[in-house]
């Protein structure tokens, strides 16, 4: 990985030299894109307009495992956050947030995909 890369990402709060330790640079990148693209951010949004708090909440603790795995210190705060809104079944919170949460994503999804 380019250093430059690396760096952005641990500017946005990605323990990437840690991840790459634990994982090797090829598996961990490849398991940072697969995890910020995933659509378990959407199944999130989904269940709450639904109103499936339950299965809300089981997305958001098997997305807080990933991000946990893969260092992501960026969003541990948000998904903390997260998971006391859909405690609490605020469907405008857990929303607000997931908009939040984008940004962090899209963030992290162009320095991933950058070239060189």
């Amino acid at each position: 990985m380019i250093n430059k890369k690396k760096e952005k990402l641990e500017k946005l709060g990605i323990e990437v030299g840690k991840g790459i330790e634990e994982l090797g640079e090829e598996v961990y990148l490849l398991e940072l894109s697969a995890f910020v693209k995933s659509m378990d951010f959407m199944k999130i949004g989904r269940a709450v307009s639904a109103k499936q708090w339950p299965l809300a909440m089981i997305t958001l603790r098997r997305m807080m495992q990933k991000g946990k795995e893969l260092k992501i210190k960026n969003m541990e705060m948000v998904f903390l956050r997260l998971r006391k809104e859909i405690g609490e079944k605020n469907g405008v919170a857990v929303k607000n947030t997931l908009a939040l949460l984008t940004q962090k994503r899209v963030q992290m999804i162009k320095i991933l995909q950058e070239e060189g």
